[in-house]
Order: C-alpha cells, then sequence, then structure tokens
C-alpha cells in the first residue's frame, strides 16, 4: 500500500505479485489475495495501462467495477 500510496505504482505491482504468489502457496484466505490483486488492478489504472488493468481483471471478476470507477477521472479512453 506504501508503493501505491507513494506513486510508485510498478514496484507497487511487484509487490502485490509476490503477495499473490505467496498467499496462494500458504492457501491465506482469498479475500487477502483478492485485495493484493485489486491493488495491482489500480496501479495499471493510474499508469494509463487500462488494457492490462481489465485483462488483471478478467482473473477477479467481482473487482472490475472498482477498476471502472478508478479510471472515470483519467484522460484515457481506453479506461471506460
Amino acid at each position: 500500500a506504501v508503493w501505491f500510496e507513494t506513486g510508485q505504482f510498478d514496484k507497487c505491482m511487484e509487490d502485490c505479485d509476490t503477495a499473490v504468489e505467496r498467499g496462494r502457496e500458504m492457501r491465506a484466505d482469498y479475500k487477502l489475495i483478492a485485495k493484493a490483486m485489486t491493488r495491482k488492478g489500480s496501479a495499471l489504472v493510474k499508469l494509463n495501462r487500462c488494457v492490462g488493468a481489465v485483462r488483471h481483471t478478467r482473473v477477479l471478476p467481482a473487482c472490475v467495477g472498482n477498476f471502472v470507477t478508478a479510471g472515470r477521472g483519467t484522460s484515457n479512453a481506453a479506461c471506460m
């Protein structure tokens, strides 16, 4: 969350990938894994890589609404 809040979105995505991988290995609660995946999608939106965010959300369909909402304030028309 710190990387996201400080605008270091690439580092945020790396940490999210690590969190998902470790969470799956440890059979963590799916809500914790979903939180990391959601944060990665939000970082992709902030980087205006909306196609990647949508592709990423297909793994986690319940979060698609969050990414669309996050993309509404941007100038990137692909977010819609």
